[in-house]
């Protein structure tokens, strides 16, 4: 159980924090879209 999770985690942080920053990514775009529809 140990060693399976142990294997798990490192694969398992960096696309959390993938997700995370890709959300983020997202986020931002969709804001800048809706200050451009503002604007026009």
């Amino acid at each position: 159980m140990s060693q399976k999770s142990k294997s798990f985690s490192p694969i398992n942080r960096p696309a959390i924090r993938n997700y995370f920053i890709f959300n983020r990514e997202i986020s931002i775009k969709s804001k800048r879209n809706s200050s451009k529809n503002i604007e026009s």
